[in-house]
């Protein structure tokens, strides 16, 4: 199982909620958009993955999900 966030709103909220990944480890990352310039936030173990796109369009995010052997999802974009 994996939780993913989809927001619109602004980076300080989106980084908020990322650090709840500490008390919900399935909390793989969160992607939105609200800045008009691209955003990228490295995760780390205690805070999920954020990225943000550019506005009208002008930025793609691939974001690709592998699991381990335990199940634990890794994400990279």
């Amino acid at each position: 199982d994996l939780i993913i966030g989809l927001t619109h709103l602004q980076l300080k909220t989106d980084k908020q909620i990322a650090s709840l990944k500490a008390e919900h480890p399935k909390l793989a990352f969160i992607t939105g958009g609200h800045e008009h310039e691209p955003q990228f936030l490295a995760g780390a173990e205690d805070r999920a993955v954020v990225m943000k796109g550019a506005s009208n369009a002008r930025l793609v995010w691939q974001i690709d999900v592998t699991f381990d052997a335990q199940g634990s999802a890794q994400v990279s974009g």
